[in-house]
């Protein structure tokens, strides 16, 4: 395959993932930390309002970011796959340049970032980028397993939770007792000094709470996405037949446990209703294989000569960096209370959020030159 065939479809995805993770972070900004991940249905009641956070829970919430873990450890393959030494340093020039972007990101900017997660499991996933098949299995099974122990501890927990509770069937108006008060949200700080106080805060607890709960899911994909660029695993056509059976045997059963999903979520995922916990312990049993299966489609469709869609959305995936964040700096001044503190609903949110992406689309079919944070983490290499 040809250099720019190779890139074409990765690039593609990373734009499409992209536009989750807007969404997701555009719904959710106002409530953090603490609050629902898609933020509370406004205004309350609103049949729209709700409609659109179950359709988003259900299509987009926890889709986009395991999306992107995979297409990072395949690029990381791609990226070495001339089997150079410099191939390698420059790799981890990279990944440290962008562990840096993340950290001050994280610190002032948003505290959901999710670039320091990708660095520092990009930094472990590099290693085995030129491993043997059979130790790349041994770790894709470690990581596995630091994935299942924690939730499953987690659960039981919970379990024991609502055995000497009463639990979330007591009653929405319980107070979900593994969530602190919400307090002071990113949406109602007074100014830009409190502002980064509050997120900062929840950057560094956040990312020690990842470090057991999200940092394994991402590695393990990250090191699946490594065995995908070695087998050519979403373009070579001898994968076609297998591609198309996972589709058709799973798509069905996906789509309907992520609407369920999606219902729960606008119904019993507001703050305070006790419901918050197991809902998140539920998404990435979810919404991670509907991620796989998705993909899986999309790139046999590229592989049997569907490609226009791929084309078009290809260049956006190439600034996909400071598209976001580029987004966070549009979120602090539009809707935190150290900037305009916008009180939009949840549809209002939502349509911010597409703008953004289709605005950063056009922009990036148009632009004949890197983007700014692209360009400078290139001259990083």
């Amino acid at each position: 395959m040809t250099a720019p065939a190779r890139l074409e479809l990765p690039d593609a995805l990373r734009a499409l993932a992209l536009g989750g993770v807007l969404l997701v972070n555009t719904m959710g900004y106002r409530v953090m930390p603490g609050g629902p991940v898609l933020g509370e249905v406004e205004p309350a009641g609103s049949l729209v309002a709700t409609a659109v956070q179950a359709l988003v829970a259900a299509v987009v919430q926890g889709k986009a970011y395991p999306a992107l873990a995979f297409l990072f450890g395949l690029s990381l393959a791609l990226s070495v796959q001339d089997r150079r030494a410099p191939s390698l340093q420059r790799a981890r020039r990279r990944l440290q340049a962008l562990l840096a972007l993340g950290v001050l990101h994280g610190l002032f900017l948003y505290a959901g970032d999710v670039l320091t997660a990708y660095a520092l499991c990009g930094w472990l996933a590099l290693a085995q980028v030129r491993a043997p098949h059979a130790r790349l299995r041994a770790r894709m099974r470690r990581a596995a397993w630091l994935v299942a122990i924690p939730f499953a501890v987690l659960a039981l927990l919970l379990a024991l939770t609502l055995v000497l509770d009463s639990g979330p069937a007591s009653g929405r108006g319980r107070v979900d007792p593994w969530r602190a008060d919400p307090g002071e949200t990113l949406g109602s700080v007074a100014h830009l000094g409190a502002y980064v106080a509050l997120n900062a805060r929840e950057y560094l607890a956040a990312n020690a709470a990842a470090a057991i709960f999200m940092y394994p899911l991402v590695y393990l994909l990250m090191l699946a996405g490594i065995a995908a660029a070695r087998l050519r695993l979403l373009t070579h056509r001898r994968w076609r037949a297998w591609r198309q059976a996972q589709v058709r045997r799973w798509l069905g059963w996906l789509v309907a446990g992520n609407v369920a999903y999606g219902v729960a979520v606008a119904g019993l995922g507001s703050a305070g209703s006790g419901w918050l916990l197991p809902l998140d312990l539920i998404a990435p049993l979810v919404s991670v294989p509907l991620s796989a299966v998705l993909v899986l489609a999309l790139a046999t469709r590229w592989e049997e000569g569907a490609r226009a869609w791929a084309t078009r959305l290809a260049p956006l995936g190439r600034c996909t960096l400071s598209v976001y964040l580029g987004h966070s700096v549009v979120c602090l001044g539009l809707l935190s209370g150290a900037g305009l503190g916008w009180q939009a609903g949840t549809a209002a949110l939502a349509g911010l959020a597409a703008l953004v992406w289709l605005a950063a689309l056009l922009l990036a079919q148009r632009s004949t030159r890197r983007w700014p944070l692209e360009a400078w983490l290139g001259r990083r290499a």
